[in-house]
């Protein structure tokens, strides 16, 4: 999963209009959403040396988190070094005492 679309433009260079993409699927929905993840976590930390993350709970964005922790050219590619994830704890399901959903690679 390297790259993403050659007419996507970076964070920097957006115009402010909303993009409305229409999407086959959840596999398709989830790949545009790592690949816009990867996009956004590269250019920060290329820009500001850290890329901060906030993760929602629930179960919709968990096909997401489990690409990203679980699927190895995509792991591969995101700046783990350099990101921190800052979990959403008010919105945590019962039971779950930190909020935190994707799990990490080991030696994060």
């Amino acid at each position: 999963m390297k790259g993403t679309s050659p007419n996507r433009k970076g964070p920097e260079q957006r115009s402010g209009k909303a993009e409305i993409r229409v999407l086959e699927g959840l596999p398709e929905l989830v790949r545009a959403a790592s690949l816009e993840f990867l996009r956004q976590a590269r250019w920060t930390v290329r820009k500001k040396g850290l890329f901060f993350a906030a993760l929602s709970g629930g179960s919709t964005p968990r096909p997401l988190y489990s690409l990203l922790a679980d699927h190895s050219s995509v792991r591969a590619e995101v700046p783990w070094e350099k990101t921190l994830f800052l979990p959403c704890l008010s919105a945590r399901p019962k039971g779950d005492c930190c909020g935190w959903w994707i799990r990490m690679p080991d030696g994060f």
